[in-house]
């Protein structure tokens, strides 16, 4: 056995080692290989050209505002209380003075229950004393009418020298005593009198101030492009119920850059805009341009007066950032009525007043930019 295994041995190493098998090709890769060997080449050619010609954006964060018209215009309430409904949605058209919304002010009719039981007590006081002053003034009637006849008698008296002129002085002042209680008696009626018609107008101011406050009129004409509140809702004396836009007037975004960025932002620059109503990885972002720029910070006063809306005021002013302000592109075939940079945008459209963020294009640079720094530092050549 073991000559037989010797010999097979020996055969197969004849067999490979035999002039006969010098010519044939030896498979050193397979196709599978070749294939992925080139496609990463492609993948390197195309990243070094790219790096060459392509550019790569240089973005500016921002946040801000889609507004239609210069500023927000808002529907606040004038008293605390209870709204108890809401008479428009948003969407519709209102022209100004019309009634929004009615409240249930328990404040304020509390106050006006209060002022007629007031009325009512002091009407019902002076009734009685009416009838008291009465008999009084009768009363001291008499008594002036029966000091009078005595005075005359003592004047008589006088003359024939049996009074003196202290017994008439002592008549007549009690004759005055009683005519000043009559006119302080009066001047208490006349009091309590003007304490009823002070208070007839302060009702009469409470129930102006109640109807001015349980129907909230809207000062301006517009659009309802958002509803704050909600029926049975809890709101305070100047909180914003109804927020208003222009109907006719173009949409632009108001943007605020930080303080540190917003010097680098030009007219004319890209902008891409997302509405916080729109997932931005789902249908892209709202193409836009810059209008213009504040050449100074703004303060949140001024954010305020343009906003009406001091949580966002302090949101957005809190960086002391630069003022921008950009127009979006307009497409009618989207139903938002907004180019997008992929897809046709949401299926809804997109009103006024609506939060977003963006992104300002202050530059487009090549990739290779960024390299060939690290590699003069690497390699120790000079700029």
């Amino acid at each position: 056995m073991a000559g037989a295994q010797h010999l097979l041995r020996k055969a197969a190493l004849d067999k490979m080692s035999s002039p006969e098998q010098l010519d044939m090709a030896m498979r050193v890769t397979s196709p599978a290989s070749w294939i992925a060997l080139a496609a990463f080449g492609v993948l390197i050619v195309t990243a070094v050209v790219f790096s060459i010609v392509g550019r790569m954006p240089i973005k500016v964060d921002s946040s801000g505002i889609l507004l239609r018209g210069d500023q927000v215009q808002t529907i606040q309430v004038v008293a605390n209380g209870v709204i108890e409904s809401l008479d428009v949605k948003e969407g519709d058209l209102i022209e100004e003075g019309q009634v929004v919304a009615h409240l249930d002010l328990p404040e304020l009719a509390g106050e006006i229950r209060a002022s007629k039981d007031r009325i009512s007590d002091l009407t019902s006081q002076g009734e009685v004393r009416i009838s008291q002053m009465s008999s009084l003034r009768q009363s001291y009637q008499q008594q002036i009418n029966e000091l009078y006849s005595r005075r005359r008698n003592i004047e008589s008296l006088v003359e024939r020298q049996i009074k003196t002129r202290n017994d008439l002085a002592a008549i007549d002042a009690q004759i005055s005593s009683i005519r000043a209680q009559m006119v302080q008696s009066d001047a208490g009626e006349t009091q309590r009198g003007n304490q009823v018609a002070e208070e007839r107008r302060r009702l009469e101011q409470l129930e102006e101030k109640f109807e001015a406050g349980s129907k909230v009129k809207s000062p301006h004409s517009g659009r309802v492009a958002a509803v704050l509140k909600s029926q049975g809702q809890v709101i305070q004396q100047g909180e914003r119920l109804i927020n208003l836009e222009e109907p006719d007037a173009p949409f632009h975004v108001l943007l605020f850059v930080p303080f540190s960025e917003g010097k680098k932002v030009r007219p004319g620059m890209q902008v891409r805009i997302s509405p916080s109503t729109v997932k931005p990885e789902e249908y892209g972002f709202v193409v836009g341009t810059v209008e213009s720029m504040s050449s100074q910070p703004v303060t949140p006063e001024e954010v305020r007066a343009t906003l009406n809306n001091d949580q966002l005021a302090n949101r957005f002013a809190q960086d002391t950032p630069f003022r921008v302000r950009a127009s979006p592109e307009l497409d009618e075939s989207t139903m938002s009525g907004f180019r997008w940079t992929s897809s046709s945008g949401p299926p809804h459209p997109i009103g006024g007043n609506t939060p977003c963020s963006a992104q300002i294009i202050i530059d487009k640079r090549r990739p290779i930019s960024y390299v060939i720094p690290t590699v003069k530092k690497t390699l120790g050549i000079g700029g």
